[in-house]
């Protein structure tokens, strides 16, 4: 039973299994109001804490899918609050930032399996579970104390007293010596949404995501979400069985992750002086030429070229996010992003069906596929129409000087 539950955790905690029901998703995002992300919160503490005490698979698998769901519906709108509340000359390193929150996450479970466990398949894993639904915990208290809705959103929606009172809240939570604002201040901003958004204000339905505005951006999202999931998930799958086939060690698994702690503050350091496309752009030919090395020469360079593509491949997804969910405006940015997360992960969902086969025949042939769908990448980027660094959200209705 130890076994299964040790195997199916793995399976349930991997980009491939949590892809199926990004699809539900979906549907939350587009209709949940967004501060009610505590809900969440709420919801990891408690399956967080309950898998400690499930008594058969059936029980660990629907706890691990209620988990994954939340983590779908948690990880887009963090991400869209912070770029909405964050003054746009740092909107980049906050975003950023923000995603280390999942490596440090990723260190920190690595952290309890070096404490908790003997071995990958024995060890304490109840504790290790009891012991996660602490930060879950903390998160939630800080949800519910100091998170509080996007303004611009709910000004986007015509809720303008809701959305001043937020702004009041932001500002008096950062300066003590903040004054509220006047009416003149208050009357502007209606102005100002009348301008950016009443026109569109109906158009919030997903077949507009492919209307003149917004079809350049929206395809190129969703291509590049979805064949570099598919590139990434298949290397996620073989890499554990390629590194045991050529005898590396667990330390050796651990750099390629540390390695991009490193690249989480590189990106925070440039990504809002030269912008999100430039680092993608040196991050996709760097990673393409770290995977050349590890195709060419085999396990000659395996761990410096897997340490190399982790280091360029996270600058590459870092930027990524910022780059699309500023690219659309307002009304659209929650489905945007939500919709470009969601096929992503349905096409990492796919992956295995097509790698596996690959690695069965030649161990290092993934690494080739890599290799054109990098290009591929590189060439999408490069004709990306928007790259919204230092600018404001919304740009296409407001004047910049």
């Amino acid at each position: 039973m130890v076994s299964k539950f040790r195997l199916i955790d793995n399976i349930s905690n991997s980009i491939q299994f949590r892809s199926v029901y990004r699809s539900f998703d979906l549907w939350i995002i587009f209709r949940l109001y967004r501060t009610q992300i505590y809900v969440s919160m709420v919801m990891f503490t408690l399956t967080m804490l309950l898998t400690a005490f499930v008594q058969d698979l059936p029980q660990l698998l629907t706890l691990r899918f209620l988990f994954g769901l939340l983590f779908g519906i948690a990880l887009p709108i963090s991400s869209i609050l912070m770029a909405e509340v964050t003054p746009l000359n740092v909107r980049g390193q906050f975003i950023v930032t923000l995603q280390m929150m999942y490596i440090v996450g990723r260190m920190w479970m690595l952290l309890l399996a070096f404490i908790f466990l003997d071995s990958i398949a024995t060890g304490n894993w109840r504790a290790i579970a009891v012991t996660n639904s602490i930060p879950c915990f903390i998160c939630l208290i800080g949800s519910i104390i100091y998170l509080h809705e996007s303004p611009r959103f709910l000004i986007s929606q015509g809720k303008i007293q809701e959305g001043v009172e937020g702004i009041n809240f932001m500002g008096r939570m950062n300066d003590k010596d903040y004054v509220n604002l006047d009416e003149n201040e208050i009357q502007q901003l209606q102005q100002w949404r009348n301008q950016t958004f009443e026109q569109q204000y109906d158009k919030k339905s997903f077949k507009d995501l492919f209307n003149q505005e917004n079809l350049p951006i929206t395809w190129r999202a969703y291509s590049l979400s979805m064949i570099s999931m598919l590139m990434y998930s298949g290397l996620y799958i073989i890499i554990p069985f390629l590194f045991d086939e050529e005898e590396k060690t667990l330390l050796d698994l651990l750099y390629t992750v540390l390695i991009e702690l490193p690249a989480v503050l590189f990106v925070v350091l440039l990504i809002d002086k030269i912008g999100r496309l430039p680092i993608i752009l040196i991050g996709t030919i760097t990673s393409m030429i770290a995977v050349f090395i590890i195709w060419y020469w085999r396990a000659k360079y395996l761990l410096l070229g897997l340490v190399a593509f982790k280091f360029f491949n996270r600058m590459t997804f870092l930027s990524f996010t910022p780059l699309v969910l500023e690219s659309y405006s307002t009304l659209y940015r929650s489905q945007g992003i939500g919709t470009t997360i969601a096929f992503g992960r349905a096409a990492g969902f796919l992956s295995p069906a097509i790698i596996l086969p690959l690695y069965q025949k030649d161990n290092y042939s993934p690494f080739l596929v890599s290799i054109f769908i990098l290009i591929v990448m590189t060439i999408i980027f490069a004709t990306y129409p928007k790259d919204l660094t230092r600018k404001p959200l919304d740009i296409k209705y407001e004047k910049v000087e």
